[in-house]
């Protein structure tokens, strides 16, 4: 719940800012000439300059210290702030005009160690030819001899995560506990009271025991048992009573995306392992690819519906197996990625546009994000508005942007789908266009640009990103 305000509040002056492969200095340049001392320990507060994965880190470094949080990503708590935002809610800061929102960790304990965490505790299979055994108590509730990849058990500051990605419904107060991929068992997500302990008993091992994003695992065997349960520490998140109105101007301002189209295919064959480097390379915060699905099923990375012009084969996309297209090599010698290496190669650098070039890739897709715990860090566009509404019922949180060319209402469109972006051809994009789409909250992404005068018009013209073949004209 939300704390009542101090009559006298605790004056914040140190600050410690923690980001992750962002630069950092424009926060701590605002902090600064705002009157506040950045320190590396012993901090008042935190910024948090990122997403949940931030947050979670900042949590288990410096616990129960007060978090400010400025987010990169979608905001979706009402303690969630844009960069923009930043040096108003400083002036609230110094006036002593906040509120502390506290939310619930859980904890356990096992051989010896404590794991504490925000969002859930998981036991999870260790090696994937081998499912885990377990038996599961709580509230007087028993599920014995549970075959599969675990258990998630979460709060409810955790309920939109990995619980809600392993089909847990997001909830508001209690413990969330959802079964992973279950072989024997059809038992569904459920949520008990938050003084609840949960009793989880390891029969066939190996397995993970996880907290959060913590990579220090603890190792579980057969016999071992573990109790999860509603820990005495709690996370302590700024909140401003009176909101800050974010306007058309800024909307967008803190978070320009320089992104390079199907990598950065003015130097490297488009949509390969070694273009999405190159863009990197170059200094993009993001890049856009195209996905289809092969005659079995599998997501591969490709711009057109055949192989025709970009690899030495021929044929559709849609007629060919995985293996057949394993086979043939793109200028230099690349081979076509599937969605899968891509995601592991460049999916925790930059953002990932990632267009759906038909429709019936949804749910793979999303499935595949989610495992990767990449939700927060890509953006699904389409053409298909069909592609785009199943995505949204599939997942609330993933941002989502509507691509076209000419559209008799792409704004309405774009609301109606539950969308955060428009992405337009460049030279369709008027000022008025640009100006409505930030009245209703959408961000606007152009391409191609690919001529560095284009770039500063565009940019002049207030459009949030800019999609180039040549990324390096971006900077």
């Amino acid at each position: 719940m939300v704390g009542n305000l101090s009559r006298t509040p605790k004056k914040l002056k140190k600050a410690l800012v923690v980001v992750f492969r962002r630069d950092p200095s424009k926060v701590k340049s605002v902090l600064e000439s705002e009157g506040f001392e950045v320190v590396d320990q012993n901090p008042d507060f935190i910024v948090c300059y990122g997403g949940d994965g931030t947050v979670l880190f900042s949590e288990r470094e410096f616990p129960e210290v007060p978090k400010l949080i400025i987010k990169t990503s979608r905001a979706c708590r009402m303690y969630d702030y844009a960069l923009s935002d930043l040096r108003e809610l400083l002036s609230k800061l110094k006036d002593g005009k906040y509120l502390i929102h506290f939310e619930m960790k859980l904890e356990t304990v096992a051989k010896g160690e404590r794991l504490v965490g925000l969002n859930e505790i998981q036991v999870h299979l260790k090696l994937p030819i081998y499912a885990v055994r377990f038996s599961l108590s709580v509230d007087g509730k028993q599920y014995n001899e549970l075959i599969g990849d675990g258990v998630i058990v979460a709060t409810s500051f955790g309920s939109t995560a990995y619980y809600k990605a392993t089909g847990g419904k997001s909830f508001e107060k209690g413990l969330g506990i959802s079964f992973n991929n279950l072989h024997n068992n059809d038992a569904k997500s459920f949520v008990v009271p938050e003084d609840s302990v949960v009793t989880l008993t390891i029969t066939r091992g190996p397995a993970w025991l996880l907290a959060d994003n913590n990579e220090n695992f603890v190792a579980l065997d057969a016999g071992d048992k573990i109790a999860i349960r509603k820990s005495e520490s709690v996370a302590n998140f700024i909140y401003f009573d009176s909101p800050v109105e974010s306007t058309p101007s800024n909307l967008g301002a803190h978070s320009f995306l320089k992104i390079g189209h199907r990598g950065a295919r003015a130097y490297e064959p488009e949509n390969t392992l070694r273009s999405f480097r190159k863009a990197i390379e170059l200094g993009v915060d993001a890049v856009e690819l195209d996905v289809r699905k092969t005659k079995d099923d599998q997501i591969v990375v490709i711009h057109n519906d055949d192989v025709n012009k970009t690899t030495n084969g021929k044929g559709a996309v849609s007629e060919l197996t995985l293996e057949q297209i394993k086979q043939l090599f793109t200028e230099k010698g690349e081979p076509i990625p599937t969605l899968d290496e891509v995601l592991d190669s460049v999916g925790k650098q930059v953002k990932v546009l990632i267009e759906l070039k038909e429709t019936g890739l949804e749910e793979q897709v999303m499935d595949l994000i989610s495992k990767k715990g990449l939700v927060e860090n890509v953006v699904i566009i389409s053409f298909h508005e069909d592609a785009l509404r199943n995505v949204r019922a599939l997942n609330a949180d993933v941002a989502t942007g509507l691509v076209y060319v000419r559209h008799k209402n792409p704004i309405q469109a774009a609301l109606d789908l539950k969308a955060q972006y428009l992405l337009s051809l460049y030279s369709f994009t008027h000022s008025a266009t640009i100006k409505k789409a930030h009245e209703n909250g959408l961000k606007v992404i152009v391409w191609t640009i690919n001529k560095k005068e284009d770039v500063a018009v565009y940019r002049k013209k207030g459009v949030d990103g800019i999609a180039s073949d040549s990324p390096d004209i971006l900077n």
